[in-house]
């Protein structure tokens, strides 16, 4: 992320010179290279800074959020969702852990998954929800949420390639 553009973000919310040039002293500190060295950086923030979570919200809620309501959603005909990733993510752990045997703890994982978006998606929208489960289950199921599954070859198949 572009210190410039973080900075100006905040001057936005933030009418305080004193402490916009303390956020801005905060950004460009120093890194500490393995040879001695010190590099000023000029995007990004500090790893491990106290204050980098919330600068990052921030910026990603100009960049990405105040995006989609100026121009994504005048082009659509009806509500925009993000959905995160959720399938890659699911995906990704089904075939990393779609062992057989571990079919329990894969659908746990999907639960775990769902309960997670369904917050993540409620609280985006205010004080008042912006779903309830049926209607959040009704677009998993719609959109086609990968559901658990084994993704474990097996034993006779992989002898059969391997000869």
């Amino acid at each position: 992320m572009d210190h410039d553009w973080v900075v100006k973000m905040l001057g936005e919310r933030i009418d305080d010179r004193a402490f916009l040039g303390l956020i801005r002293k905060w950004l460009k500190a120093g890194i500490l290279d393995t040879d001695g060295a010190v590099y000023e950086p000029d995007e990004g923030t500090p790893q491990g800074g106290i204050i980098s979570p919330v600068l990052a919200n921030i910026y990603l809620h100009d960049v990405l959020d105040l995006w989609v309501e100026r121009l994504v959603k005048p082009r659509c005909r009806g509500q925009v969702l993000f959905v995160k990733e959720l399938n890659r993510r699911l995906i990704g752990h089904y075939n990393d852990y779609g062992l057989r045997g571990n079919a329990s703890d894969l659908w746990r994982f999907y639960h775990a998954a769902v309960v997670a978006a369904y917050k993540w998606l409620n609280r985006r929208g205010g004080k008042r929800a912006s779903f309830t489960w049926a209607v959040f289950l009704r677009a998993l199921k719609r959109l086609g949420a990968a559901r658990p599954r084994i993704t474990e070859q097996s034993m006779v198949r992989r002898e059969l390639v391997l000869v």
